[in-house]
């Protein structure tokens, strides 16, 4: 199973990607979500197939992904397209946040381990992964 897939029957090129509001994530979980978050939701057809964002807790931001069943089902496939604009959101996301950053590698989807270290996670322990916000040189350019 891959980290990003589409439902069958949905082209890459229908998705879209929107700011995640509160009826969003109503709709996506079927009630309102106990923590706080802020991310993205992948649309398709008008309705939410996954979530990527950060999740508050006391201490931290939480980074993660969901896809709806029908986006993990069978027919689904995997959009490169989608990962890419993904990953620049979640890049985006990042930039912004202040404080620490951890996530979880779910082995159960392929590529989750690069995809983190390509946003500039660190593994600290079995499966979970602290973010490092890149220092920005001080110098002239």
């Amino acid at each position: 199973m891959n980290l990003w897939t589409i439902p069958a029957g949905v082209r890459p090129e229908d998705c879209t990607f929107e700011p995640l509001m509160p009826s969003i994530a109503r709709r996506f979980y079927g009630s309102p979500p106990a923590r706080t978050m802020r991310g993205y939701a992948v649309m398709a057809g008008g309705e939410p197939i996954a979530i990527v964002g950060l999740l508050r807790d006391p201490y931290r931001w939480v980074l993660f992904s969901e896809a709806s069943e029908a986006a993990r089902g069978d027919g689904a496939f995997s959009a490169r397209r989608l990962v890419v604009l993904g990953v620049r959101k979640l890049q985006e996301m990042l930039d912004g946040v202040a404080g620490p950053v951890q996530a979880m590698a779910d082995d159960r989807y392929e590529g989750a381990q690069a995809l983190l270290e390509r946003l500039g996670f660190e593994r600290m322990t079995q499966g979970v992964y602290q973010w490092r916000k890149p220092q920005h040189s001080s110098r002239p350019h």
